[in-house]
């Protein structure tokens, strides 16, 4: 592992935080290779890449128990960085939270729908439908 210290720490007035990177990390860095979109990207006159998302936002700090940052770290994916793990949480928690809402406007619909027809389903019907088609995707697929 390659160590090295946080500078923005000390700006802040707090002590130095010592930070270990991965071996493949330091060799990535080492041997110039970056990001594929940042390999991709044509850089103007002042050296800024184009034609990449900026990340420009900020997600509040966040304070967590050592135990939890520890068990975040030890299941980190090699070449991942902790901000990327928490990045990745934030999308795939906004992703279900989308797709949970989703789902119960859609059956919110199906019970205004079904009020409104006076047409209902009952469990039964609907268990049976559904095994019909696993039976079917089953066998297509055997």
């Amino acid at each position: 592992m390659t160590h090295f210290t946080s500078t923005c720490d000390r700006a802040h007035g707090s002590k130095p935080v010592s930070h270990a990177l991965r071996p493949s990390i330091v060799a990535d860095i080492s041997s110039g290779d970056l990001p594929l979109p940042l390999n991709r990207a044509k850089m103007n006159r002042n050296g800024i890449a184009s034609g990449v998302s900026v990340k420009t936002a900020t997600i509040p700090s966040l304070r967590v128990e050592s135990v939890l940052r520890r068990a975040a770290e030890e299941v980190l994916r090699d070449g991942e960085s902790l901000s990327g793990f928490v990045e990745s949480a934030v999308r795939a928690q906004i992703q279900q939270r989308q797709e949970q809402a989703a789902f119960i406007a859609r059956g919110l619909a199906s019970r205004d729908q079904a009020k409104a027809t006076g047409v209902y389903f009952s469990s039964g019907a609907v268990l049976k439908k559904l095994e019909a088609r696993l039976a079917k995707a089953k066998k297509a697929s055997a």
